[in-house]
């Protein structure tokens, strides 16, 4: 064989018509990547095949120019070249250089494009998001597509089948399954189901259409491989539309995806499958009304719903559950003027459950929920709510109210463990990644407190309460003070019911010492959330103590009322301190002193640590205007102490401090406290 200079070997590529060969299989490879971009997705092939094509492509290349080195095809057969002498004649054109030089930046792409590809397989890019991590055993329910025409109801029917098999899904132990507040994000959504997995953490979507037609129900689901988008399954479902058939269905369907999920059933998984708690269709309506508004946050509709469920149906235990946690959002949110009467309400509904399904799950969470929310009885409540999370293990809710006991009693690393189970479960949940910023602020961990409200941020990019918690923990004070600012008004009559937004926008004004502005705040507020003793105090800080007294005396005739019905000792605490400051704002300083101490003195079963840190704050407003500096100081000594409550930074900005700056313990206390 001769032997070749690169010159020569140039030449010899051009007479065996390398190029040529490169050139028509480069341009025949395009074109068939693009038919498989158009084509593969009609065919339910999923994207990620398309890799596969550009690796086959790009091995293809150095072996097709291999082959037309060594072959060419002469008179219809394929016959060996051979190498020429080298003599004249063979000489390299311009032409021929472009080519080769284009062909090589073309194998530079392929390769590179391959070695990406590979590495993306094999390496997923580090981040510091906070997303999810993939769980094999991990299915989302998509919000299901109401095809109902002119149906009473039928929207929140179809919501309610969809919470109804997710919660049956979540009882299947091995399943990870998404809570309904991180896939209701998805309802119309464009996303692809890659990126819906990738946001959930779930290798596996699942999507309805629910149709109801007079007596009978139709409901189409369909299985998918969020990682491949590839359909694993789809079954079509008719039936009659009674109670007894929609809690068949909803057993049937569970099943069916567990099996295909490969997930083998326990006979205890079975039994709850199986379980029917009504008969009453229209009782069954009711109630899915009344969870839907429940889970909105409108505690005062859910309970008018759930009362209508039980009178249709009044052995409908898991109606009279709800029914309790309903009454227990309403005392503690103080929506109802008269919010202190639904304290024996919701203590009675959850009896009623329990009398008629003895260790009903739903009853246990319901009284976990009234021991918390209401009497404060926490070792009660987590001992109730670990019965609900033992039976209900996929259920987000309960973990999330464990979260909420376990970081009121001071027990933070308890509590940031208990809320990344709950989070994992509902990754897009916004309220339970705020409430695990608060448990990092309260351990001063600043790196994990902004990143979980970087991701609030990545689902709610106009979230309020992100600003609002750095205003309480004095960070980033520049910037979100003008977020806070631009969005201090009421635009949902539904928001009032987040005690943060409100205490956000309350403080943001205050600490800027814009009174009029939280004044018109308030205004905006339904009436059950506009304490007149908020008005009193805004007054009274503005300068306008004549303003503030009507308000004082109003409150104080109110509370006066509430605490010859107060039998709760927690809730006594807290109206008897409340009262104290209303009596000092009314400038009978020594009544208001004894009113407090009496407050911060009663003691009560399993009193939690933020109760205490929050009657030490709350008191400052009784000490500090009757002139008791050094008692002010010791109180906010004990506050700042405790892993709850604010940080030295968070009040360093509020004006009710103002008389006790040039106080010496206040130095101290700022030196004493402030961040590392």
């Amino acid at each position: 064989m001769a032997s070749f200079g690169v010159t020569n070997i140039l030449q010899e590529a051009r007479r065996r018509r390398v190029f040529r060969l490169a050139g028509l299989y480069i341009v025949g490879a395009w074109v068939f990547v693009q038919i498989a971009l158009a084509v593969f997705p009609a065919f339910g092939i999923p994207d990620s095949a398309i890799r596969y094509v550009w690796i086959g492509a790009s091995i293809g290349l150095p072996i097709a120019l291999f082959l037309g080195w060594r072959y060419d095809i002469r008179g219809g057969r394929i016959v060996r070249t051979f190498s020429s002498d080298g003599g004249p004649g063979l000489s390299v054109k311009k032409v021929d250089i472009a080519i080769l030089g284009a062909l090589s930046i073309v194998v530079v792409i392929l390769v590179s494009g391959l070695i990406g590809e590979v590495t993306n397989i094999r390496a997923p890019v580090e981040s510091d998001r906070l997303l999810p991590e993939i769980n094999p055993n991990s299915i989302a329910v998509l919000p299901f597509e109401n095809d109902s025409v002119a149906e009473e109801n039928a929207e929140f029917f179809s919501v309610g089948m969809h919470d109804e098999l997710l919660g049956r899904l979540a009882d299947i132990t091995p399943l990870k399954v998404i809570s309904r507040t991180s896939v209701m994000a998805y309802r119309d959504t464009t996303k692809n189901v890659r990126q819906i997995g990738e946001e959930l953490g779930v290798v596996y979507l699942l999507e309805g259409r629910v149709q109801r037609a007079g007596n009978r129900l139709r409901i189409i689901l369909q299985l998918i491989d969020a990682t491949s988008d590839v359909h694993v399954w789809q079954n079509t479902y008719d039936r009659e539309l009674t109670a007894e058939k929609i809690f068949e269905l909803q057993a049937e369907m569970a099943t069916s995806i567990a099996a295909e999920l490969h997930q083998n059933l326990s006979p205890e998984m079975t039994a709850r499958l199986d379980q029917r708690p009504t008969q009453n269709t229209r009782a069954y309506d009711f109630y899915v009304s009344g969870d839907a508004y429940l889970k909105r946050q409108q505690a005062d509709v859910a309970m008018g719903q759930f009362e209508k469920a039980i009178e249709e149906d009044p052995n409908f235990a898991v109606a009279w559950a709800a029914l309790s946690r309903a009454h227990s959002d309403i005392y503690w949110n103080g929506v109802d003027s008269n919010f202190w009467q639904h304290l024996e309400k919701a203590r009675d509904a959850a009896t009623n459950a329990f009398e008629l399904v003895p260790d009903l799950p739903e009853a246990h969470f319901a009284m976990g929920y009234f021991y918390m929310y209401v009497t404060r009885e926490h070792k009660k409540s987590l001992a109730e709510l670990a019965i609900a999370a033992r039976d209900m293990p996929g259920s987000s809710e309960v973990q999330q109210t464990i979260a909420v006991v376990q970081q009121r009693t001071g027990d933070i690393e308890a509590s940031i463990t208990t809320t990344a189970r709950a989070i994992e479960h509902d990754p897009r949940n916004t309220r339970l990644l705020l409430q695990q910023a608060r448990n990092y602020a309260h351990i001063h961990d600043v790196a994990e407190f902004h990143r979980h409200l970087d991701r609030v941020l990545e689902i709610e990019p106009d979230s309020i309460a992100v600003p609002g918690l750095r205003l309480r923990y004095g960070l980033r004070l520049g910037e979100d003070l003008a977020v806070l600012r631009q969005g201090a008004k009421v635009e949902d009559s539904s928001v009032y019911l987040d005690a943060p937004y409100v205490h956000d926008h309350w403080y943001l004004g205050v600490f800027e010492r814009d009174y009029d502005a939280v004044i018109s705040f308030l205004d905006q507020l339904p009436d059950g959330d506009r304490r007149a003793i908020g008005y009193g105090e805004l007054y009274q800080l503005a300068g306008q103590p004549d303003l503030a007294k009507p308000y004082f005396q109003s409150e104080k005739d109110q509370l006066q009322l509430r605490l010859a019905d107060q039998n709760s000792p927690a809730g006594r605490s807290r109206q008897l301190m409340t009262l104290a400051r209303v009596v000092a704002g009314l400038g009978d300083f020594g009544e208001a002193r004894r009113l407090a101490e009496e407050s911060m003195a009663l003691n009560f079963p399993d009193e939690p640590i933020i109760t205490k840190s929050l009657l030490t704050l709350a008191a400052l407003g009784v000490f500090i205007p009757a002139g008791d500096h050094d008692r002010a100081i010791e109180l906010l000594d004990e506050h700042l102490a405790t892993p709850v409550g604010w940080t030295i930074e968070g009040l360093s900005r509020n004006p009710g401090l103002d008389p006790i700056r040039d106080h010496p313990g206040w130095l101290t206390l700022v030196e004493k406290y402030k961040r590392k």
